[in-house]
Order: structure tokens, then sequence, then C-alpha cells
């Protein structure tokens, strides 16, 4: 940026911070630079409609409850939505440091209008919450990537549950969107996107980006924008596996960054850096990494800073592949058949082992791709009541349990 137009953000910048100075900052919205400029770029650098537009965002986030997406109301959705890996944050950013959004619609597994919106401001958080440099606009915006392979007209998310999310992410995310890819579309793609577009701010409609995997020069134009290799070839990529291998990993607390408090720094509110740091200068007991034993200690908004117990090394971000398959293999205690990432719309179902679910197991019922949990209404009954017989399953979903 010219520093002409450098300095005259920073003008506006200090007018809208004193225009919202009765608004007390939401726990992870902090009044920063950054956040003030992207409001104020969203409304062409007007103060009165940004300020306007981030006392509306202070508001609904009260009123959503964004700041707590771990909260049991929340918890309930994603435990479903998150099913099939449907959508999630990887693990490793872009080339140019932005956190990346995967999302499969072929993978959809839910009508529920409030559980998809759940899943799609959670994500959102969790990217912002893994932005390695928060304080500039650009490295804190997001690259999604739409992997459209074996997307049917019928699969896929609703278009009015798709257009609320884009309404609620284009007014309370502003300048969030780096770039959003869209892999291997199918024909009636371009119809949706006609419709989707009309809702979509026109500097947002610029980002968006259809890529054909299929030809050379899509996946070079690929590979310019993300490392391919950290892609399973479902998404583009020669990756050998998928960066989660279920839905337990992906919500678990060491792995997710929203399972801390931003707003502290103790040991008491982040029961996992007192495991894991110590205050005498070395190796606690809990065989923690503590600034004598590496230069940087565990970032609780970095998903890949997964530093073993008795480690001597921390994990790097060309390291993190090895040490993310250790850890998840730990985290998923029970045996999953090893295979090959499928489409769920087309996989042939195979029978859920016995230790995975006992009551599905005994009335027959069916599970997707091995990576996947297995969903639908006899296994979730099973999950929510411990259901152990066909009786209880049916009679729990005649009550409405389900």
């Amino acid at each position: 940026m010219p520093a002409v137009e450098h300095q005259r953000e920073a003008e506006l910048i200090a007018a809208l911070r004193a225009r919202v100075s009765d608004l007390t900052p939401p726990k992870r919205m902090p009044f920063d630079d950054a956040c003030l400029a992207r409001y104020l770029r969203a409304r062409n650098m007007q103060v009165g409609p940004a300020a306007d537009a981030l006392h509306a965002t202070v508001a609904w986030r009260a009123q959503f409850g964004a700041d707590d997406m771990r909260a049991p109301k929340f918890m309930h959705h994603l435990e479903v939505e998150t099913a099939t890996l449907k959508s999630i944050v990887a693990p490793f950013q872009d080339r140019k440091g932005r956190p990346v959004v995967v999302i499969d619609p072929s993978r959809e597994n839910s009508t529920s209008k409030d559980g998809n919106i759940a899943l799609a401001i959670y994500n959102m958080e969790r990217a912002i919450a893994t932005a390695p440099n928060p304080q500039s606009v650009e490295a804190s915006s997001v690259l999604f990537i739409f992997n459209c392979k074996g997307l049917s007209p019928r699969a896929g998310p609703s278009l009015s549950t798709t257009l609320a999310e884009a309404r609620i992410l284009q007014a309370h995310y502003p300048e969030r969107l780096g770039q959003a890819l869209v892999l291997d579309a199918p024909g009636f793609i371009g119809d949706f996107w006609n419709v989707l577009r009309r809702a979509v701010d026109p500097n947002s409609r610029e980002k968006v980006q259809f890529l054909s995997t299929k030809t050379a020069e899509g996946r070079a134009k690929l590979d310019s924008i993300i490392d391919t290799s950290l892609l399973t070839p479902w998404h583009g990529g020669t990756a050998a596996s998928e960066p989660y291998p279920d839905s337990r990993v992906y919500l678990h607390p060491e792995v997710d960054p929203l399972a801390y408090d931003p707003t502290s720094t103790s040991s008491q509110a982040d029961p996992q850096r007192s495991k894991l740091e110590s205050t005498d200068g070395a190796v606690g007991a809990g065989g923690g990494f503590t600034s004598a034993s590496s230069p940087t200690r565990r970032d609780p908004r970095d998903p890949c800073d997964l530093r073993q117990s008795g480690s001597q090394t921390a994990p790097t971000a060309l390291t993190y592949p090895l040490q993310a398959r250790r850890r998840t293999r730990a985290l998923n205690t029970q045996a999953r058949p090893q295979g090959r990432p499928r489409n769920p719309a087309s996989t042939n179902l195979t029978a859920a082992p016995e230790s995975a679910c006992p009551a599905a197991s005994r009335i027959g019922a069916k599970r997707t791709a091995p990576h996947q949990m297995c969903y639908g209404v006899l296994p979730r009954a099973c999950r929510a009541v411990g259901a152990t017989t066909m009786a209880q399953v049916r009679g729990t979903a005649s009550r409405g349990g389900v």
C-alpha cells in the first residue's frame, strides 16, 4: 500500500476507534488496527457505516454466542455435522501463510440449517484463531477450497442454507475471504453460482476462481496457491492421507484452538499448557516444553503445535504431518480399517465393526467409508443413550431422543 494511502487509512482507523469507544470488544475479536481496517475496507473507507457494521457484529456475536463455539448447544450440532469431515480447517497454511478451509459438499450428511450454520461459524472462528499473523489483514484472511468431485444436484447443502451462511459471513466477517477455489465443478454449479453471486459483495466475487485438477494447467495453478503435497488426490494433491482421520480427532481439545481462552495466558486457564510447560525454565515434571528446551513455547492458537511429552525437539511445519499422524493415532483409540477415503455418495456400505457401535452391529446398522464415523438415526441413537437392543433404540426414537 502506498505511503499516502497507508497514512489515510491510519487516520480513518483512529476515527473509527473513537466512534466505537463505547463498545466492549468481544473475547475473540479485539479491536486492533487489522480489525478496524477490515470494516473500513468493506464499507468503502466510510467511518459511519463501518461503525454501524461493527456495532451490529458485536450484538450478533453476543446473541449467537460466536465467542464460545465449544458450548454444549453448538457441540450437539458439530458432532453430527463433522461426522463426514465435510468441512474442516486444515492444519496447514497456503503459500501466503493464510489459514485453509477445505469443504467437500458431496459429503453432506445433514439437512439441518442451524447445524450447517453452526459448522460454518465454528470453522471460520477456528481458522481465524490459527492465523499465524493476525495483525495483517491479508495474512489473516482465509483460503477456501470447495472440492466438487462426486457432487450431484441432490447432494450438498440447500440453496437457502448456503445463502444464509453467505450473508452472515459477509456481514460479520468482512474481508476475511482471501480466495475461494472451486475444484472440478460440474455444470449445474454454474447455475448455482449465478444465483449465489447476487448475494455476494462485488469485491468478493473477484476472489472466486474455478479450477480443474484434471488438467496440467489447473494443477499448476492450484500448486501455485497451496502446496499440493499437503492435499490428498481427492482434493487434487499427492498426500497419502487426510489430516484428520475422523471427527473425534478434529474436535479434540488438544487440536482445537477454540478450546483455549484467548484473554488469559495463565496455566490455570489452559490445562494443556499447564501440563506441557513449567516455570523453572526447564523440562517440567510432566515432560513438557519450556523456554530452556525449545526456542518457542507451545502456542495454543496453533493446531500444528502438538508437542509430545518427553520429546526434545519441537515439531516444525515440515515435520508436522508425521507428528500429526502419531498424535491422531494416539487419540483415535478405536481401531478402524485402513483405506483410501472415498466419496460417501458413491461408496458401497460396509458393516460397522462391533467395537465401534455394539448396538448398531446387533441390529445390522451400516457405516460409510472407513475414514468416516457412522451416522444416521440408529447409530446416533446408540451413541446418545447407549442402547443395546432394537427395542431401546426404537423407544428412544419414538420419544424424540435422537
